[in-house]
């Protein structure tokens, strides 16, 4: 198993690392998880940096730990919104931990949140975390709890609700919530496809998650 970070042009802040297999009958679809992280606050002030680190369930093994600085400059590498991949190369339903630290130019910590997800086995599906001004100086969540959209709620995702990753998607917004997510090189907001999800879904970090398993 494995997090890669890499970048693919201005648009994104980690580039997902997909691998588009195909056109060889029987070989197995990628399972992966494309984190995507986007904001409504403005950089490099109060949003200066992004620190994630994703661990592997149970037993805490460290697949990525990297510090990205988000300079509010659109000639500089790193900005929001943005994609970081992490996959099972075996095809394991592995389970993982993500945290995002959210720092100002200062070094204090403005936001955390995090999340622990399942992979889905030959799928790559999309999860966006979102580091919002409703969560700033809300660091006091229980533990098993993460801030999302300015209130505590459980990290813990179910894979099943999650939708499909397709290109491009971490810079669009696929129905209305809260939150107001921003390109943080322009200030301009991220384009909305949808403005409501279907029937029993939930709109979470302006993406649909399906409904409840039962």
């Amino acid at each position: 198993m494995a997090a890669t970070a890499r970048l693919v042009g201005r648009a994104l802040l980690f580039g997902a690392a997909l691998s588009f297999v195909g056109g060889c009958k029987g070989e197995k679809s990628r399972t992966e998880i494309i984190v995507g992280l986007a904001t409504d606050l403005t950089a490099p002030t109060p949003l200066a940096a992004v620190h994630l680190e994703i661990v592997r369930l149970p037993g805490m093994d460290l697949l990525g730990d990297q510090e990205f600085t988000i300079s509010g400059n659109p000639d500089k590498i790193y900005e929001l919104p943005g994609t970081y991949a992490v996959y099972s190369d075996t095809g394991a339903p592995d389970r993982v931990r993500i945290q995002l630290t959210a720092t100002d130019n200062g070094g204090k910590t403005i936001v955390q949140r995090s999340a622990v997800l399942n992979l889905v086995p030959e799928k790559t599906l999309f999860v966006r975390l979102g580091v919002v001004s409703a969560c700033m100086g809300m660091l006091d969540c229980p533990d098993g709890n993460t801030c999302i959209e300015g209130r505590c709620a459980p990290e813990q995702i179910d894979s099943s609700r999650l939708p499909v990753y397709t290109e491009g998607m971490e810079n669009e917004v696929s129905c209305t919530g809260a939150v107001s997510f921003v390109d943080t090189s322009t200030m301009k907001p991220l384009t909305v496809t949808g403005t409501v999800c279907s029937a029993q879904g939930v709109c979470q970090d302006g993406i649909c998650l399906g409904a409840t398993s039962p």
